[in-house]
């Protein structure tokens, strides 16, 4: 509308100089008013459309941050799933087959403590891993907070089978297995297990929020199998 109004009021404007000009001094007065308000009308409504304007660009900014933050925690969410899920399907094909076969003597000391060690080092791999891992800064401050302090929950579970491991291959290494020691490793490979689901609760949670729904950790764990193979 500021479009129109400019140039007329300019007119009216011109015209009342002109009237002036032949001395027509109330007609003079009138169109120069009615150019005054044309120009404060005008004035008004480009403030509005401005207005309009700057709001639209200001919800694509928002858009364009939500859809970012969105994508970020898909990516992270892929991460977790892929190295959750690899880490623990290794650590169930070693750990309690060796623990049994050490304990009925089918598994020969060397063998048990080449798996611990392996166990002991793949959770060294997957607790570096995690130092990488951080929330999407495009989430809420609350957001951002629950997921990191998941993380740190989850990298917490994988420092305690680090330290359970190592203990595992000193009893074998010395063939001293005493019965606190064993209960201490235990108890702890125990209170490191609700690490996973204090991560995946989290994750879960957070994407409730932002109304996304989370492929389960095992397609996601597939799906990167796949790319690598490709």
């Amino acid at each position: 509308m500021h479009y129109i109004l400019y140039p007329v009021s300019i007119l009216l404007f011109f015209a009342s100089i002109c009237a002036l000009i032949m001395k027509h001094k109330f007609l003079a007065v009138i169109l120069f008013l009615l150019s005054f308000g044309g120009c404060a009308r005008a004035g008004q409504d480009f403030k509005a459309e401005q207005a309009v304007v700057e709001q639209q660009e200001r919800l694509e900014a928002q858009k364009a941050q939500d859809e970012k933050a969105r994508a970020e925690f898909l990516e992270l969410w892929y991460k977790i799933s892929w190295i959750t899920v690899s880490y623990n399907n290794f650590w169930d094909s070693q750990f309690l087959p060796t623990t049994e076969g050490i304990g009925n003597g089918s598994m020969d000391r060397i063998t048990g403590y080449k798996n611990f060690q392996e166990l002991n080092q793949a959770s060294n791999i997957v607790f570096g891993k995690l130092e990488n891992l951080k929330a999407p800064t495009g989430l809420t401050k609350s957001q951002q907070q629950r997921v990191n302090d998941a993380l740190k929950a989850y990298q917490n579970s994988v420092a305690m089978r680090v330290t359970s491991t190592k203990k595992l291959m000193e009893m074998v290494d010395y063939n001293v297995a005493r019965p606190s020691d064993v209960n201490k490793v235990m108890d702890d490979l125990s209170l490191s297990l609700a690490g996973t689901m204090v991560l995946y609760n989290a994750m879960h949670e957070v994407a409730g929020e932002m109304n996304i729904t989370l492929p389960s950790e095992q397609s996601e764990y597939e799906r990167h199998n796949k790319e690598i193979a490709q």
